[in-house]
């Protein structure tokens, strides 16, 4: 959830960055300049092909696949470092420059839109570490979240300013990539990106009791595609790198290879990269990704590799218990291999009491069961690992261990999330969290709490948090507020989400497949096919377009 949070603060700065854009092009300085700009009526814009970049067609280019020759004439501007291809850039810039300079008021009247409509606070679901919660927040146009901490979820008791990526850089670039914190929460470590890149560069922050932060001198590099776990002993932690780039004309980020010889190394906090240790390669796959985890009983060091897109993994492990909790030079020496092929896709959930490990997995179920391993005794053989929860029709799209024996778990069911709460040990069904029809954004969960929270969006809704007791499932005694109860809503000035109509349906497809699809719109529209409409779809990659919020 760190991952997928910093990832949304990420897109954040960018359509922020966007709107910034616009207003400097516009000459925006304040939302009263802008609404005076936007009377200007536009003046037509008049392109002829004469005004375009010349290209250059290289008939001459291509490959032959299967036999049969295909034509690639632009191939030369896939280099970026040409000569060529960065004339043919810079002339494209220029281009558009003159078309947005020539727009007269309209670029004002879109920037004050986009500025109007985005101005609102935002919130993030809030996550405990240590003795403080942790938090996300846009305080409307800001164009990065800022990461807070405080003494309580609602983030109101001795809140602390943790990290701010919009002081990263002046001309907002440089974007927070992921983060992650160790066992105790006294140390964060975190990268950043600049320009879009997916190379990152990873500091350390210390984070005392009180949330006074001091950035420490540690600084990784030639990050990317990385893993964050920490050791439970707070001493280090793991992450991936790569090579670096040879023969790299531009900036990091700037080449079009693939690069190969994925790493797993181990930082100490305090030392200086070059002491790093490596613990883990796959040299005759240089193609292959590699990830680590730490299970949260601070015993295994849980390696995954994969090799392209496809939803499959191999599945290693470390017992650091074994190595007196020691990551050393026979660190690799010691990986014992229990799936040792790419038939399925093993995702660690959380430990048991006794050391076993509960696993979401899509083998022999292709919408995911959840299945235990006991990684000393249990063996290879994955068809011998007991089911505890078995796969449905529906999607178990993820889950999550809690304190008291109980998980979090959500199913998408046409389009629409779910979450439940059962029993771990057992799988079995103790209540299900009362939830509208929406999409989890965000969820926040740990071991070490039998609390939790989900932050809920719709097409109408911009954004609810929910704070949920999975121990108060299951409790007769306990009130419906016990269980699940609004910790913050978000609210924008002017809108109200209940004057529109949210209704799904379903429309039959090839071979009779239902496909599940939403009609929005305000209340009391007469519905007789005069009204404009915006139609949207999208497939690709096991992504599901569930209801989302855009203002």
């Amino acid at each position: 959830e760190n991952m997928r949070a910093a990832a949304a603060c990420a897109a954040g700065a960018a359509g922020a960055a966007g709107i910034a854009l616009l207003r400097r092009r516009a000459g925006v300085g304040s939302r009263r300049r802008a609404m005076a700009s936007a009377k200007v009526p536009p003046r037509p814009v008049s392109l002829l092909p004469k005004d375009y970049p010349t290209v250059r067609r290289d008939e001459g280019a291509g490959d032959t696949y299967h036999g049969v020759r295909v034509a690639d004439p632009y191939s030369w501007l896939e280099d970026p470092d040409s000569d060529e291809t960065r004339a043919f850039v810079k002339a494209q810039n220029a281009l558009f420059s003159r078309v947005l300079d020539d727009c007269g008021g309209v670029q004002a009247a879109i920037a004050s839109e986009m500025t109007r409509l985005m101005d609102y606070e935002k919130h993030g679901a809030p996550k405990k570490k240590g003795s403080r919660w942790y938090f996300f927040h846009n305080a409307g146009l800001q164009a990065q979240s800022v990461l807070y901490s405080s003494q309580d979820a609602r983030g109101e008791i001795d809140r602390k300013v943790v990290l701010d990526p919009n002081t990263l850089s002046e001309d907002g670039t440089i974007a927070l990539s992921s983060y992650s914190f160790s066992e105790a929460g006294d140390l964060m470590a975190y990268s950043v990106s600049s320009g879009g890149s997916d190379w990152v560069t990873m500091h350390l922050l210390r984070i005392a009791e009180d949330g006074a932060v001091e950035k420490l001198a540690d600084k990784l590099t030639n990050v990317k595609f990385t893993s964050m776990a920490w050791t439970h002993d707070g001493r280090g932690f793991f992450y991936n790198r790569y090579p670096a780039p040879e023969g790299l004309k531009g900036e990091m980020g700037t080449e079009t290879g693939s690069n190969l010889g994925q790493q797993l190394w181990y930082h100490v906090v305090g030392q200086s990269q070059a002491d790093d240790l490596q613990c883990f390669s796959c040299p005759d796959e240089p193609t292959w990704m590699i990830g680590a985890e730490v299970t949260t009983d601070g015993r295994y060091v849980l390696l995954t590799t994969t090799d392209g897109c496809d939803p499959v993994n191999r599945l290693f492990y470390v017992d650091l218990d074994a190595c007196d909790g020691e990551v050393g030079p026979d660190f690799e020496s010691r990986v014992v291999k229990v799936v040792d092929n790419f038939e399925a896709a093993w995702e660690y959930i959380g430990s048991t009491q006794d050391g076993s490990i509960t696993l979401r997995t899509n083998h022999s179920a292709p919408t995911y069961k959840l299945v235990r391993c006991d990684l000393v005794n249990s063996g290879t053989d994955v068809t011998s690992w007991p089911t505890i929860v078995e796969a449905t029709e529906h999607v178990l799209e993820w889950a999550d261990v809690l304190a008291g024996d109980r998980m979090a778990i959500c199913y998408l069911k046409h389009v629409v999330h779910h979450v439940e709460v059962r029993e771990h040990a057992t799988g079995s069904l103790v209540g299900t969290v009362p939830l509208p029809v929406g999409s989890v954004y965000q969820y926040s969960g740990s071991h070490k709490s039998s609390d939790f929270f989900v932050k809920l969006t719709s097409f109408v809704e911009p954004g609810v948090t929910y704070k949920c007791d999975a121990l108060a499932y299951g409790d007769e005694a306990a009130s419906d507020e016990a269980r699940c109860c609004v910790l913050r809503r978000t609210e924008i000035p002017g809108h109200d989400a209940e004057a529109f109509v949210t209704e799904q349906v379903f429309v039959e497809s090839t071979g009779g497949a239902r496909v599940p699809m939403f009609v929005v719109h305000a209340k009391g529209l007469k519905r007789d096919g005069t009204a404009p409409t915006l139609l949207y779809g999208y497939g690709g990659f096991n992504i599901s377009l569930t209801p989302d919020f855009s203002v």
